[in-house]
């Protein structure tokens, strides 16, 4: 998002460089994927072309939680095989 309202002429690089730091102030963790085969497998078992939700069900598993999301055919194809919860 940062990328995209750069890129329009929204944000300049200063209001970019103020957003980062906030986001650095958050304490998100960081995970990255260990098992790539795995989410390549996970996409093609949600039926999705992309591996981007995928990696999200990968982490989500990795961490031994469920995946909340908007997505309702995510969540629809995940059912049974995946801890993915939908947003109502």
């Amino acid at each position: 998002m940062l990328t995209r309202s750069r890129a329009r002429g929204d944000l300049t690089p200063e209001d970019v460089a103020d957003a980062l730091e906030i986001i650095d102030g958050l304490g998100i963790a960081f995970h990255s994927p260990i098992d790539r085969g795995r989410i390549v497998d996970i996409a093609l078992d949600l039926q999705r072309h992309s591996a981007y939700d995928a990696a999200y069900v990968a982490l989500a598993e990795t961490l031994a939680v469920p995946l909340w999301t908007l997505d309702g055919p995510l969540a629809r194809n995940a059912r049974g095989s995946f801890a993915v919860e939908l947003i109502d």
